[in-house]
Order: structure tokens, then C-alpha cells, then sequence
């Protein structure tokens, strides 16, 4: 890889870094912001060697902003089923499905749209990624009894 790819690389883990953090503090406060731009530094280092060290090649989906777009909108929503599936006072019985990726494209594009699946179908309380089959270019999510995401649905291609 070039020296631009690998700090653009670089900028990318550092980015998600500082987001991961972010979200992930109970209080706002420029000290965080601060601690979170400092250890993310080695962070992305660590994250850009451990990629060459096992020879991972991810090219991004294309429709990768679509789909954190959703996901965005997914959270709220099942996050909003799940506390309704509480209220109604009965125990929520999940179930396991089989969720189709695109089988086309390059590995690099295959490994990233699997990779970019997996994180944002397991950051919504609605679905939870618990296996990957590269080679059959399926994921197996176990799902709560409500409704289809959005995210769901543009992974599918269906909004597309």
C-alpha cells in the first residue's frame, strides 16, 4: 500500500476511534474529546498493522453512507420496539434468520460489505450478527420479534 493509502487508512481508524469513544461517554466534556483524538493515535496504528499482519484486503460498500444512515434511524426505532416488547410484560422470544449479502464484486468488496454488515446490523437492539459464512456470503442474525429494520432492508439492496 502507498504511503497516502496507508494514512488515509490511518485517518479512517483514528475517525472511528474517536467516534466509538464519543459515543460511548456518559458526559460530553472537551476532556474527552481531547483524551479520545490522543489514544486513538495508537489505536489506528495498531489497527493498520494488525490489518497487514493478517493480510486482510476491505474495500467499503458503496452504499456504506445509505446504510449508516439507517442504522442511525434503526437504533431509535428498535430501540423503541424492544421497550415496547418490556412493556407488554411478556418475555420476548428471538429468532434466528439467514440475511443474503451481495456474492458479487471483488474479495476486498465482499470482506468489507460483510464487515460494514456485521457492525451496523449488531449496533441495532433489534438484531444481533452471530455468525458469518464468507463463503456462502451469508450472515446469520438472531432478531427480536419486531419489524424489519431499515438497515436491514437497504443491506438487502431493497432500498436501493
Amino acid at each position: 500500500m502507498r504511503r497516502g493509502g496507508v494514512a488515509v487508512e490511518a485517518a479512517a481508524w483514528w475517525l472511528i476511534c474517536v467516534v466509538v469513544w464519543q459515543a460511548t461517554i456518559t458526559a460530553a466534556a472537551w476532556a474527552e474529546v481531547i483524551a479520545a483524538a490522543v489514544l486513538a493515535v495508537p489505536c489506528a496504528v495498531a489497527a493498520c498493522a494488525a490489518r497487514r499482519v493478517v493480510g486482510g484486503r476491505w474495500r467499503p460498500p458503496p452504499h456504506l453512507p445509505q446504510w449508516i444512515a439507517h442504522t442511525a434511524v434503526a437504533v431509535l426505532r428498535d430501540g423503541a420496539g424492544a421497550f415496547a416488547l418490556v412493556l407488554r410484560g411478556r418475555r420476548p422470544v428471538g429468532r434466528f434468520s439467514e440475511f443474503p449479502l451481495a456474492a458479487t464484486g471483488s474479495e476486498a468488496q465482499r470482506a468489507g460489505c460483510e464487515a460494514a454488515a456485521t457492525v451496523l446490523l449488531s449496533a441495532t437492539p433489534g438484531s444481533l450478527v452471530v455468525f458469518s459464512d464468507p463463503e456462502s456470503a451469508r450472515l446469520r442474525l438472531h432478531t427480536l420479534p419486531i419489524p424489519e429494520s431499515g438497515v436491514q432492508r437497504a443491506i438487502r439492496g431493497r432500498d436501493r
